[in-house]
Formats: structure tokens, C-alpha cells, sequence
């Protein structure tokens, strides 16, 4: 049987956690594209439909109705006045946009 220092197999252990991680990461990146991605088709969906002042069903949305409405389907809460979309929301320089922001 092939035995190891401690040193080496200190070192093994470390680049385990290193190799997880990195494969979590990139997990977590591929789930946020996918999340991205759907809820660019979800809000496709309702191409054409008419605006309707207050709405916040399918019946018709305003524009904050309708933003609540494609993420809320999609799991994540969202304000229901524009306003406050704007007061939680975070910034973001228009160079480091990404599918599905707002």
C-alpha cells in the first residue's frame, strides 16, 4: 500500500477544495446564465401584448407590473412600484450589463 507524508497529503486535500470550488463557481456562473436566459424568453412571451395602465396580469401589465411579474415566475422578488424597483435595485455601468438586467 502506497503511503504518504503528511505533507502530501495536506497538499492533495488543499487542491480537492481548490478543484471544488472552482467547479462550484463555474456552476453557479452556468445557473445564473440559464436563469438570465429564461427569463429573457419568459418576457418574450408577451410580445404584443397592450399596455394597460396598473395592469399586473396577463390581461395587460404596465411597465412595473411587468417586470414583477417575469421574475416573479421566475423566483425572485421583485418591488411593485417603479420607484421602489429603482430604490432596491443596484447599479450597474452600462459596460457590465448582462442579459436579463433591468
Amino acid at each position: 500500500m502506497l503511503r504518504l507524508s503528511r505533507k502530501i497529503y495536506h497538499i492533495i486535500i488543499i487542491l480537492f477544495f481548490i478543484i471544488d470550488f472552482a467547479l462550484s463557481a463555474d456552476l453557479v456562473k452556468w445557473e445564473e446564465k440559464a436563469l438570465r436566459e429564461k427569463i429573457v424568453k419568459d418576457a418574450k412571451e408577451y410580445i404584443g401584448l397592450e399596455y394597460r395602465f396598473g395592469g399586473i396580469s396577463a390581461g395587460g401589465f404596465d411597465c412595473s407590473g411587468f417586470v414583477r411579474h417575469i421574475y416573479k415566475i421566475n423566483g425572485i422578488e421583485v418591488p411593485r412600484r417603479s420607484f421602489d424597483q429603482y430604490s432596491k435595485g443596484k447599479k450597474i455601468k452600462m459596460k457590465k450589463i448582462k442579459l436579463g438586467d433591468l
